[in-house]
């Protein structure tokens, strides 16, 4: 595994995100993760990293784990776009 974090082109959260001087992002604030790459292999291999980490972080208030992973994909050598859904029981 890497340790590094991993850190999405741009995210979408429907609230609750603060800026501010150490402006950070939890994965359970992230409702879609946008990845941008060259390949389609490299962005569903990004996009499957991503659906981990959010199943991985619990939800407040009631800190319950989502059924669902949403990530938004562009392909910017083909200038093509899809979307993934990783549902949590596979």
């Amino acid at each position: 595994g890497s340790r590094h974090a991993l850190k999405p082109d741009l995210v979408f959260s429907s609230g609750g995100i603060r800026k501010g001087k150490d402006f950070r992002v939890t994965w359970a604030q992230v409702d879609i993760a946008i990845e941008v790459k060259a390949t389609w292999l490299e962005l569903i291999d990004q996009a499957a990293s991503y659906a981990r980490c959010m199943f991985a972080a619990p939800e407040e208030p009631m800190y319950l784990y989502r059924r669902f992973a949403m990530v938004f994909m562009f392909n910017h050598t083909t200038m093509e776009f899809s979307f993934a859904i990783f549902h949590r029981s596979g």
